[in-house]
């Protein structure tokens, strides 16, 4: 089963500030979380400096359409 994950503002706007690799890093883990919404293993020893932002993911309605466009340039 294939989840989708939405993207509300205030994570948008935390995603902006990302800069680099590190985005890549955040939103490669985000968008995994549609195949699995809850990986093995613990997040606190995740490279990931900001894990709130990977939890409010987790935790998201899911709306395809919300994703922001930097999002889809990932997907494809």
């Amino acid at each position: 089963m294939t989840y989708k994950v939405a993207v509300p503002k205030p994570v948008e706007k935390q995603l902006d500030k990302l800069q680099g690799t590190v985005y890549k890093n955040v939103i490669k883990r985000i968008l995994e979380l549609k195949d699995n919404p809850r990986p093995p293993g613990n997040l606190s020893d995740d490279p990931i400096k900001d894990i709130r932002t990977v939890l409010e993911f987790a935790r998201s309605v899911v709306n395809k359409d919300r994703l922001p466009c930097r999002l889809w340039s990932l997907l494809t």
